[in-house]
């Protein structure tokens, strides 16, 4: 298994930073890779989305000798960013 943070932007965004959402973390099987499309069951829906890019996101450390280290996260992480293609409901 593998956890992705997944990001999703509306159709036609020209700039992903304000147009995107945040759908917090998800499992897959295996790591998408760009252009592949996948489905996800989210709110008694079932989402489709075309993967757009990945981001990995590496591990921080706090700079040497700091007295107040700052907060990051410790672990490498990836960013799943993907554009929303239809919503079909679960049955």
């Amino acid at each position: 298994m593998v956890k992705v943070q997944l990001t999703v932007l509306r159709p036609g965004s020209a700039v992903p930073q304000k147009r995107a959402e945040n759908w917090g973390e998800w499992n897959f099987v295996s790591l998408p890779r760009a252009g592949d499309h996948i489905d996800l069951q989210r709110n008694e829906c079932i989402e489709s989305l075309a993967v757009q890019r990945l981001v990995h996101l590496g591990s921080q450390q706090p700079i040497p000798r700091s007295r107040a280290p700052y907060r990051q996260r410790k672990e490498p992480s990836i960013c799943v960013i993907a554009v929303r293609t239809a919503l079909t409901r679960a049955q």
